[in-house]
Formats: structure tokens, sequence, C-alpha cells
């Protein structure tokens, strides 16, 4: 059990926000119909800003019109073009009213269009407190009081904010999963998730791939890897997800969130993100079919990185030095482990792999794994079963325990 860092939590909920594309019908079979996309079409009362992207065949033109007296509050880093573009830049300034207001951006092109409608907030809405919608973010509260298992300890002097995200299942609000973003170094230095078998089995939801920024940071803050990270040699890294898209398939807008790039980091693709990392992500789904929960932590080390990447605005992003798992499992009936507990680690050099088995010679204790990394993996654990009972659990040496090799 790592020792010696102040704990300290920051908690900011963030929201689940989905994509809006609206296209309009043809007019003539030769000509394709330009697609506007913008993600978020209710914001916050607060300054706001985004990426939309535009798809049409050939010149385009936008336009606002807005709805009521309030004009001029939506700007656009371009309104003519020509052909695809991902990154257009749409900021939305500051309603100064209690009221809402909208407006509407039109998409021409050949005489055809599409529109998007957008509503910003007024101040009376408010900002917090309160149930955690899935339209609306929320910020400012203290978690001292969080005790979800499997949330590392942060540290108030590293610079670094604590997000949440938040899901529906089964009729009750819950996390979705948290992470640790890393300013400096573009990324989240950890995610962390609880997972039933439930999250993963069912596939109602499918996999999305509406790759998306996130609306609790400003665009300068995360990278912009709609379209991947690009290499100085024109090749491309993978979007490496911290927490899998396959663990959370029940639901279209759950599995939706694992697309925000706060939860990618560039991956190589061949030997790691295709290889041993997916191997290893397919061998902690297996083992939550044979328990109650298991409480993931998922990060990545840039410590010591020396390459760096591009993302589709040409921020220079650091590539990861090594990947780690630590996860805590529970069966309520186990025979095994200390009061239903066990635990393992997992850390890998960012490298390609001959082999993309899952083997003992990357695992670890869990006090191993925080000496590595500095800090403390799971301390909440010592509130459920105690300072003896959470110790073994975090010196037992996973390699003597066959149920992880099974």
């Amino acid at each position: 059990m790592f020792s010696g860092m102040k704990k300290y939590f920051v908690w900011a909920l963030s929201a689940v926000i989905f994509s809006s594309a609206v296209s309009c019908s043809r007019e003539d079979d030769e000509i394709m119909p330009p697609i506007l996309q913008i993600r978020e079409v209710s914001v916050p009362p607060t300054a706001y800003e985004q990426f939309v992207s535009v798809t049409a065949d050939g010149e385009w033109t936008l336009n606002v019109g807005y709805s009521g007296s309030q004009s001029g509050w939506v700007t656009l880093s371009q309104d003519k073009g020509t052909g695809t573009i991902t990154n257009l830049h749409l900021l939305c300034a500051e309603n100064p009213g209690d009221d809402p207001r909208s407006c509407e951006i039109t998409l021409s092109c050949k005489g055809l269009s599409s529109a998007v409608a957008i509503t910003q907030k007024g101040k009376s809405s408010g900002g917090g407190g309160g149930d955690v919608q899935p339209s609306d973010i929320y910020k400012g509260v203290p978690s001292t009081t969080i005790d979800w298992l499997e949330l590392p300890a942060t540290n108030a002097s590293d610079g670094h904010d604590f997000f949440t995200i938040p899901m529906t299942f089964g009729g009750k609000k819950t996390r979705n999963y948290s992470f640790y973003w890393d300013y400096a170094n573009f990324n989240a230095s950890w995610v962390a998730y609880a997972h039933i078998k439930d999250y993963h089995k069912n596939n109602t939801g499918g996999r999305q791939d509406d790759y998306k920024t996130f609306p609790g940071l400003s665009l300068s803050q995360q990278p912009i890897a709609i379209n991947g990270f690009r290499d100085g040699n024109n090749g491309w890294y993978a979007r490496g997800h911290q927490i899998p898209q396959a663990d959370r398939r029940f639901d279209r807008a759950m599995n939706s969130d694992a697309n925000y790039v706060i939860n990618l980091t560039p991956q190589i693709q061949e030997g790691f993100n295709d290889g041993i990392w997916a191997s290893l992500e397919a061998r902690v789904r297996n083992w939550t079919e044979s328990s109650d929960t298991v409480y993931v932590v998922t990060g990545c080390v840039s410590k010591g990185s020396t390459y760096y990447v591009l993302d589709n605005q040409g921020k220079h992003i650091p590539v990861p030095t090594a990947y780690y798992k630590a996860v805590l499992r529970y069966k309520s009936d186990a025979t095994i482990g200390f009061n239903g507990y066990i635990a393992m680690g997992y850390y890998l050099e960012h490298k390609a792999y001959s082999n993309g088995a899952v083997t003992k010679e990357y695992a670890m204790s869990i006090d191993d794994l925080e000496n590595k990394l500095g800090f403390d993996l799971f301390p909440n654990l010592v509130k459920v079963i105690g300072e003896a009972a959470a110790a073994n659990v975090e010196k037992q040496d996973p390699t003597t325990v066959t149920w992880w090799w099974l």
C-alpha cells in the first residue's frame, strides 16, 4: 500500500452529450446532399467551443440565423469552403441573460442544404447540484466522500484535474468512468471504472465510432484526435482507448462516451494496440464473467517520453513510454484472496511485442506497481475491509494465484 502522498480529490462531473447530424432530401441523385455535424446542440451558458464537420461535394457556405433579439453570439472559423472539413471551429459566447437562446446553422451546397439548431442555456438553468443529467455539465463538487473502490489517490499539487462521466444503467444513475487529466501531456494519466459482465454482455449499443472532443475542457486543453495521431513521417498512431469501447456495449450513448478524445492516447498499432493491449482488455472482460465486480485503473506513463505525434490541429502530443492496468476483483463467496478481494498489476513498456499473450512476465503486485508509479492505486479498499486485509490484497503476488491465469 503506497504511503507518504497526500490524498486529495477534486471532482468535476462531466456531461454526456451526443452528436447530431441533419441532412436534406435529394433533389438531384447525381449530387451528394451536404451534411453538417455538430456534436453539442444544447450548450451551457458559459463561453463554449467545439469542432463541427462539413461533408459536401463542392463549394459550400454556412449561415447562422438567430431566433429572438440576440444575435452574433456564434462565431465560425470559416463560413465558406470546398469539400469535406472536420475541424471547423465553432464558438458560443457567454449568455449573459437568464433565458435560453437559440440559432440555426445552415449548410448550403449546389442548391441543397441542411441545418442544425443550437440552444444555449441561460444563467437561471444553473450549473451544478442535484442529480447528474446526461445533458448538463456539473463541476465543483468536493469528492472527499467518494468511496468508489476504483479511484486512485490524487495530489493537490500536481496540476491535474479529476473528472467523472456519468451514465444510467438499469434505471439508476451511476458513473461510467473517471479520469485524471494531465494538461501538460494532453492525456488522462489514468482512467478508472467499475466493471460487471452485464456492461459488455448486452450488445444492444454496439460499437460507435463517433470520436469527439470532451465538453469539460477547452479545445486547446485536449488532443484533437478525431482523425487519429500523425507522426513526423506522415504515418499514424492508433487511437488507443483507456476504457475500451467493448466494456460498454449495453447502450449506444455509454459506448459513445469511450470515444471522447480524453480517453485516447497515441499507441503503436501493430504489436501493441492490436496485440498484447487488446489481449489484456479481453482478459479483463473474461475476469468479470466469474466476478461480482472488477475495479479497473488503466493508465499511461508520460515520464521520459522523447517522441511526440501531432493531433489534428498540429499540437505536439507526447507518446507514452508505458501503459499499465491495476485490477481489483471482488466475489462475495470467493475462496481465494482476502475478504473476497484479490488484485493484480500489469505493466507494459510501450513497444511492439511479438507475443500478444497476457503472461506472468509483466504481472506484479499492486504494491510493486504503486512503487513504479508513485501513488496509491486503491486507497478506499482499507475503508471496506480494514488495513490488514487491504495490505494483504495489495502485496499478494498475482503470479502465484492460479485464478488469474485460468
